[in-house]
C-alpha cells in the first residue's frame, strides 16, 4: 500500500486491531452475535489466532492438518493479491519516473 499512501502505519494499525478483535484474541468468537460469527468464518483472522489457540487447548492431528490446509489456502490467496498489487504499484512508479 505504500505505493499509494505515503504513511502506512494507520493501515497497519487498523489491520492489527482487526486481527485482535476478529481473531478471538480480545473476545472469544463464540461470544459474538451470530451475524458477526458468520462474517468471522469467512475471514482469515480466525486461522491466524483462534485456530492455533484452539488447537493448543484441544490438540488433534486431524485439527492440525485442517488448520494447516486452511492457512496454506489463505497464504496462496494473499500471495496472489500481493503479487497483483505489487505489479500495479511498480507500473505506477515507472510511469512517474521512479
Amino acid at each position: 500500500m505504500a505505493f499509494w499512501a505515503e504513511d502506512v502505519l494507520g493501515i497497519y494499525l487498523l489491520l492489527d486491531r482487526l486481527k485482535w478483535i476478529l481473531g478471538g484474541m480480545l473476545i472469544p468468537v463464540g461470544l459474538y452475535p451470530e451475524a458477526v460469527r458468520r462474517l468471522v468464518r469467512w475471514l482469515p483472522f480466525r486461522h491466524m489466532i483462534g485456530g492455533p489457540a484452539e488447537l493448543f487447548v484441544h490438540f488433534s492431528w486431524d485439527g492440525a492438518a485442517a488448520l494447516l490446509r486452511q492457512q496454506a489456502l489463505w497464504l496462496v490467496v494473499f500471495g496472489v493479491i500481493c503479487v497483483g498489487i505489487y505489479r500495479l504499484g511498480v507500473r505506477r512508479v515507472d510511469l512517474n519516473g521512479g
